[in-house]
């Protein structure tokens, strides 16, 4: 089994990356598969976008396909500002030297 995300802006395919494939089932959760993807957000724009995750199983019959889809928001990154004195404050005092 193998899973693809994508990222669309309507009919419109803004991101999508190779399938990640699946081979071991978790011990004990009968036919589950556990799916990790790592997708580089910073390449998309702020936005918003409909991600869907494909599933794609091949088995003796064929290939079946099954997704989910879901609205999410990409903001813009949000750096901390360097902090800066104000430009009337008093000089930082020096260290006494010798």
């Amino acid at each position: 089994m193998a899973a693809t995300p994508a990222f669309y802006r309507g009919r419109n395919v803004m991101f999508e990356i190779e399938p990640a494939y699946l081979e071991s089932f978790l011990p004990k959760r009968g036919q589950t598969l556990p799916i990790r993807l790592e997708i580089p957000l910073a390449q998309l724009p702020t936005g918003k976008y409909t991600c869907q995750i494909k599933l794609i199983m091949v088995d003796q019959t064929g290939r079946r396909f099954g997704f989910q889809r879901a609205d999410m928001q990409i903001w813009p990154s949000q750096t901390a500002p360097a902090t800066q004195a104000p430009a009337d404050a008093p000089p930082a005092p020096r260290p006494s030297g010798s």
